[in-house]
């Protein structure tokens, strides 16, 4: 059943809004900002906001006044929190407003990077690197085994790239493509197994002659 419900994340509403995600985090402060971060991340790498606005969104607007304690209770447990457990490696820096009297802290701005994206640009390039003698559109070939990697993994792409290089014809962008289309590693010979059924009639079956030479002679 576990395995199902983690296949299920794959294409459902569960990977759509990140519920696979949402559901390892503790701390509930983690939910909210986790969710603003996917929707600035969309777009940008940082995105900003102030410190009476984090309040409101965690909903601690009557507690933790000083930002110190804000900080050391609240602001880095969450950021560990999704760090450790979501697809995002966030960190932040603060905004300070130097009135003369305080240096106080009046925003924050937090720096987004994903690790699945970083994973893939470096997965990407190794295995273009073994393929990049045969290919024709260089562009074509690596936005689809990016495509790919994101979204079987890199056993499928590797397995479908070698299989690629050791029996493509002519073309072997098209045949690469067709093959990660249709995992040609689990499906190319049975297809041309068909093929070769469709286009050829039995005249004799051998099994009938087996058990005796005489037979087979005859």
């Amino acid at each position: 059943l576990a395995n199902e419900i983690t296949e299920s994340y794959k294409s459902t509403i569960f990977k759509e809004y990140h519920l696979d995600t949402l559901l390892k985090f503790r701390i509930s402060y983690s939910i909210k900002l986790y969710q603003k971060l996917v929707f600035h991340s969309q777009h940008h790498n940082s995105f900003e906001i102030s410190v009476k606005a984090i309040r409101e969104l965690f909903e601690l607007t009557d507690s933790y006044e000083r930002f110190y304690d804000f900080e050391k209770n609240v602001l880095e447990a969450v950021i560990n929190e999704i760090n450790n457990y979501s697809e995002y490696s966030l960190t932040y820096e603060k905004v300070k407003i130097n009135d003369g009297k305080t240096n106080r802290v009046s925003a924050i701005i937090f720096y987004v990077c994903n690790k699945n994206l970083e994973k893939i640009q470096k997965e990407s390039n190794k295995l273009f690197a073994l393929i990049k003698e045969y290919v024709d559109d260089f562009d074509l070939i690596l936005s689809n085994i990016k495509w790919y990697l994101e979204e079987f993994d890199y056993k499928y792409v590797k397995e479908n790239l070698q299989f690629s290089v050791q029996h493509y014809e002519e073309k072997f962008d098209v045949f690469f493509l067709n093959a990660l289309e249709k995992n040609y590693v689990a499906t190319y010979f049975q297809m041309k197994t068909n093929e070769t059924d469709k286009k050829y009639n039995l005249i004799v079956d051998h099994n009938k002659y087996d058990s005796s030479v005489f037979k087979l002679e005859s």
